[in-house]
């Protein structure tokens, strides 16, 4: 009525009073960051409406449009709140935005008709639409491939039956005949759609939308579009309806990139990284647009998951050490995920190979794994092409950077190297950060040596060691790590084919009371070599190398004191690739090994910007200069 009152005396605008601050972007139920619209157009309004959108009714606005006065959206529990402007298509805000609001239209469902027979006949749209019109079925969405072999429309669910009925038994002779080989029904299905006035004029919307859909792991069932290029519908499945219309609303910006994140393993490392992450979330949501939803941390004992809409913060130790619910690794997952949320990210800081076989499951469900274990791509080899197999299928990501350089790009070097056409001949250096540390003490550039036993002991009290100091002393940290490295390389490898020398030997037993007492008994030995190579004008180092051949090494070496391997102190790294490109001087990463929550940190921001996250830049931008042309020039 006040629309048609507002017509009938020229109004300048309608003002129609609800009980919401005005139109919103999608259904804030299912999105909750939807945002109120500032300006729609008559059109994009119809369109939303007519998807669900239950601000105002399409009726409502005809009188209005027909006499071209806007239509005011407002609050009457907020009447401080401006409202959504309804009018005339504005240039100005189409360019703010290519894509307005997200709907959905719920409960419907697909019905396909197939047949060769179909091709090139005409009037069989007419006969199945004048069919379905006999029997007062609506059609939401129809759509048919150029090939004519098939066409396929959406109806309401309750009309799924009555529907192919009628199909069925108008088409029964051609269905007999096999020219029509089969009517197919798919329900629950839901249809999500775009849309914009601006759309027709921007490339490449819909391949957002869809690849939207498609990083969220989302089958799209039917597509349609029409002409004016105003709205783009997807069919999918009912279950997925949510999931669906949130990545579409944070492709568009329209919202954060919201990623669901479950931590196992709450140790040393898998604690600060977690500390970090809440440090850091408000660098990831103003410079990235990503907002992290901690839904669970777990240890091997205990597990705590968020409750309801509210996440967990940075209180989160105190709760995982009063929680009495036992670690379930399946439930764990299942409650990080969610179907609302498009993403979620799985992070495993344990050295649990019963998690490291889990990671083939994750990728399999799509979700995302980042992890600094080792045993998942330097496990068996069988493991290694599953988790490769898996992620290829689901296009999920796998990052495992730490799992190697700790915080520095060694991994992401290499595949930038392999990426880029280069060839890798070798790659060698100090790839076990606590051997490194060790034997800078016991065979130093400068000062007195230090006996092997005490430099081992200051190590494990430095908490620079593997949980398992053994893992250093024998050699099988750094040799898993070769195995990996072989693999980035192309060559198939497993541990054994790495030929280590071990410090001590694998049934040595460490007495932790007393660690530099358990080893005294290696000192002279190694004490000697140390000699031998210092009257050579050399250092021993614990050299790891991998060849293009398949051959690899870890084994303590001579080093000139002059070289860059020499001068490696502390709990650091030092790898040279040898490639094609980097023949005469090797490409050389180095730095210091201790700071694995910054590459896990890394490692995060690397997935969320491939899964669409656009990094906005430093808060320090050029400033652009233009030249004013004066009077007189002119």
């Amino acid at each position: 009525s006040a629309s048609i009152f507002g017509a009938l005396l020229r109004a300048r605008a309608i003002t129609i009073w609800t009980d919401v601050d005005g139109v919103m972007s999608a259904d804030p139920r299912r999105v909750p960051e939807a945002k109120v619209l500032a300006e729609v157009s008559y059109n994009e309004a119809m369109e939303l409406a007519y998807f669900g959108a239950k601000v105002i009714h399409p009726k409502t606005m005809v009188p209005a449009v027909k006499a071209e006065i806007p239509l005011w959206i407002r609050n009457s529990f907020n009447p401080g709140a401006r409202g959504t402007r309804i009018g005339p298509p504005s240039p100005f805000a189409a360019e703010k935005r290519t894509v307005c609001g997200f709907s959905t239209v719920d409960n419907v469902a697909t019905i396909n008709v197939e047949g060769t027979g179909m091709v090139g006949v005409p009037g069989v749209a007419s006969k199945l639409f004048a069919a379905l019109h006999e029997r007062s079925i609506n059609v939401n969405l129809i759509a048919q491939a150029s090939s004519e072999h098939s066409i396929c429309f959406v109806c309401s669910a309750a009309d799924a039956k009555l529907a192919k009925d009628q199909v069925e038994e108008t088409f029964q002779r051609e269905i007999k005949q096999g020219y029509i080989s089969k009517v197919d029904v798919l329900q629950p299905c839901s249809i999500v759609a775009i849309v914009g006035d601006a759309m027709s004029r921007t490339p490449g919307v819909s391949g957002r939308f869809f690849g939207a859909l498609g990083q969220a792991k989302i089958n799209v069932i039917a597509v349609s579009q029409g002409s004016s290029e105003r709205n783009i519908s997807a069919v999918v499945d009912a279950r997925q309806s949510a999931k669906a219309l949130r990545a579409a609303h944070a492709e568009f910006l329209l919202t954060e990139q919201v990623i669901n994140v479950g931590l196992v393993g709450a140790g040393d490392l898998g604690g600060s990284a977690m500390d970090m992450f809440f440090e850091r979330a408000g660098v990831l949501l103003e410079r990235y647009n990503v907002r992290l939803q901690i839904r669970g941390i777990c240890n091997s004992r205990v597990m705590l998951l968020s409750s309801g809409s509210s996440y967990l913060g940075t209180d989160w130790r105190q709760k995982l050490a009063e929680s009495k619910t036992i670690t379930d690794l399946q439930r764990f997952v299942e409650h990080v995920e969610t179907d609302f949320v498009p993403h979620t990210l799985i992070i495993d800081c344990t050295r649990s190979e019963a998690v490291a076989r889990a990671h083939v499951a994750w990728l399999e469900g799509g979700l995302h794994v980042l992890t600094a274990s080792q045993l998942g791509v330097g496990g068996d080899l069988a493991h290694y092409y599953d988790i490769w197999r898996a992620r290829g299928e689901t296009l999920a990501n796998y990052a495992y950077e730490v799992a190697v350089g700790c915080s520095l790009p060694i991994i992401g070097t290499l595949q930038n190297l392999h990426g880029s056409g280069d060839t890798i001949k070798m790659i060698e250096g100090a790839i076990s950060a606590t051997m490194t540390h060790v034997m800078a003490l016991v065979s130093p550039l400068e000062g007195d040596p230090v006996p092997f036993s005490q430099a081992c002991a200051q190590a494990i009290q430095n908490g620079y060691a593997e949980r398992d100091p053994l893992d250093d002393l024998t050699g099988r940290d750094a040799a898993r790590k070769l195995v990996i490295l072989a693999r980035e390389m192309g060559v198939e490898m497993e541990k054994h084919h790495v030929q280590a020398e071990a410090f001590v030997p694998a049934n040595h037993r460490l007495n932790p009371e007393d660690v530099a007492g358990s080893l005294v008994e290696f000192d002279a030995g190694l004490a000697a070599r140390v000699v031998e190579a210092a009257a050579k004008g050399c250092v021993l180092r614990y050299v790891g190398r991998v060849r293009q051949d398949g051959r690899a090494t870890l084994q303590l070496e001579e080093v000139e004191r002059g070289a860059g391997l020499a001068r490696a102190a502390g709990c650091s790294f030092h790898v040279a690739f040898h490639t094609e490109r980097f023949a005469e001087q090797p490409l050389v990463i180095a730095g210091p090994a201790t700071t694995g929550k910054t590459g896990l940190f890394a490692d995060l921001v690397r997935i969320s910007r491939d899964l669409g996250a656009r990094d906005k830049g430093s808060a320090l931008q050029p400033t652009v200069r233009r030249r004013t042309l004066s009077l007189s020039s002119v």
